[in-house]
């Protein structure tokens, strides 16, 4: 139902949590990427529908990790930095999982609160460890200059 025929189901409902131009801006300024449970083809059509593919060095899709390697095991993301060397990492995660696997592969991790229960949410984020939590993506800027 998600993706539907030739993707014409609830795929087509979903919106950018962050505005285009935002995310056009932090590529001319880093190196972005992916890691997705999502399908391969998902991702790319999600991606390619906004406009935003060319924006990313890297996308890791659970096409690329093993069955028993998906979040919160760091597998996808020490793929990531397996393909491209920096001195600083950061994974914006919006679940507990994304937490964890970033904890676990050593990087700094943040949290995005959801719109709806952000106060339960975010004693599950301090539990996962996270780094620092944004009330939503737009808040970004209190961690990427």
């Amino acid at each position: 139902y998600y993706a539907g025929k030739s993707f014409s189901g609830l795929i087509l409902k979903e919106k950018l949590m962050l505005p285009k131009g935002k995310i056009k801006s932090l590529a001319e300024k880093y190196s972005l990427a992916i890691f997705t449970g999502r399908p391969a083809n998902e991702a790319e059509f999600a991606l390619n529908r906004f406009g935003i593919r060319g924006h990313f060095s890297e996308i890791v899709t659970e096409n690329d990790v093993p069955h028993n390697k998906g979040k919160p095991d760091p597998f996808g993301i020490s793929l990531i930095k397996k393909r491209f060397t920096s001195r600083n990492y950061i994974y914006f995660g919006d679940t507990t999982a994304d937490i964890m696997a970033a904890n676990r592969a050593k990087i700094s991790s943040v949290a995005i609160l959801p719109k709806n229960n952000p106060d339960s949410v975010k004693k599950l984020f301090i539990g996962a460890g996270a780094g620092k939590i944004l009330r939503n993506i737009g808040e970004i800027h209190k961690v990427v200059k």
